[in-house]
């Protein structure tokens, strides 16, 4: 059937010996593209189990369609690699980081090749040459997330944060840039936007735990975000990192005994908590990063308060926040530094 299949699209003139050869070069490149279709599949099926924190799963699936991509040289099944392998770089580095042991029985990769992992994907980034205005477009948004991942890893589990602090600035500056230009998605303009405001967030992080100033790149980075949410629907995780944000602005001005712009940033993020907790009846996650926030930041307004001597008013703030942490559940009051 494959050597009919061969003669009737025009290959003819060959001697008959080559045609076996032909034939099976056929049936190899017939199944690679089956194989990718198959490696599509378990990676979207890697995203599911990473969305329900069912990391072991995860990585099983994100193993499997690293095998098989790595055996194409086509230049979107390479960018799909990139792809997965600074996914599986990130799950494993969250298992790291909270500190979950990993099974290694039939498993290819484990803590020690994160690193490795994050090398292959940046050297596939950089070698890559896009084939079209959109295909460059997505180079630029996947290199930008990769390298957020490499910030991530340096501050959360290598606990250099010097470096960094240096891979974010750099990354965000290339954001900047970037977004400067027209794009023909949108969507991947919208991404762009978030990764920027996240990696500056990253980058006041990084300034806090080494004490220097970081009230000006978290106020870049909150006006960005209003910017950003009149254009935009935002996913509820970047409400989340907002709230943070605006808090941390307030405890930086408590620290500097500046306790009414203190104040003023906790009584923003608490207005912006009410109404995420309004909306949570249509949009649970919402509800949930909400409160999640609440008891934090009723305590920081309390703090405020105690530091201005207005006991009573301190006291009635101190109750509502001692109020929230008694009654959620505590899965709901976690609060990630980094996103």
């Amino acid at each position: 059937m494959i050597r009919t299949c061969l003669l009737r699209t025009g290959i003819i003139n060959l001697p008959y010996r080559q045609v076996p050869i032909l034939a099976t070069n056929c049936a190899r490149n017939f199944a690679v593209k089956l194989d990718i279709q198959g490696a599509k599949n378990l990676i979207k099926d890697g995203y599911t189990a990473q969305e329900k924190k069912d990391f072991p799963t995860c990585l099983s699936y994100f193993e499997g369609g690293v095998a098989i991509l790595e055996k194409s040289k086509d230049p979107k099944d390479q960018m799909m690699l990139a792809v997965t392998y600074n996914n599986l770089a990130e799950v494993l580095r969250e298992l790291e980081k909270s500190r979950i042991s990993v099974n290694q029985k039939n498993r290819k990769y484990g803590f020690v090749d994160i690193k490795k992992l994050l090398s292959k994907a940046e050297g596939i980034l950089r070698q890559v040459k896009p084939a079209d205005k959109i295909e460059e477009e997505e180079i630029t948004l996947v290199l930008a997330g990769f390298l957020n991942t490499q910030g991530l890893y340096q501050f959360e589990n290598v606990k250099n944060y010097t470096l960094a602090q240096q891979i974010f600035s750099n990354n965000s500056e290339a954001i900047d840039q970037a977004t400067t230009k027209s794009y023909n998605k949108e969507l991947i303009y919208l991404e762009l936007l978030l990764l920027g405001i996240k990696t500056k967030h990253n980058i006041a992080q990084c300034q806090l735990i080494r004490n220097l100033p970081a009230y000006d790149t978290f106020k870049d980075a909150t006006h960005a975000f209003d910017k950003l949410t009149n254009l935009y629907p935002v996913n509820a995780l970047y409400h989340k990192m907002n709230l943070t944000m605006l808090n941390s602005m307030g405890l930086i001005k408590l620290n500097e005994k500046e306790y009414e712009a203190a104040l003023e940033h906790f009584k923003t993020a608490l207005s912006l908590i009410s109404g995420e907790i309004k909306k949570g009846q249509e949009q649970p996650n919402l509800q949930t990063i909400a409160l999640s926030e609440l008891g934090a930041t009723l305590n920081n307004i309390a703090t405020a308060h105690f530091k201005m001597k207005d006991l009573q008013t301190s006291e009635m703030y101190f109750r509502q926040a001692l109020y929230i942490y008694e009654n959620t559940p505590v899965g709901l009051i976690r609060i990630q530094s980094l996103v």
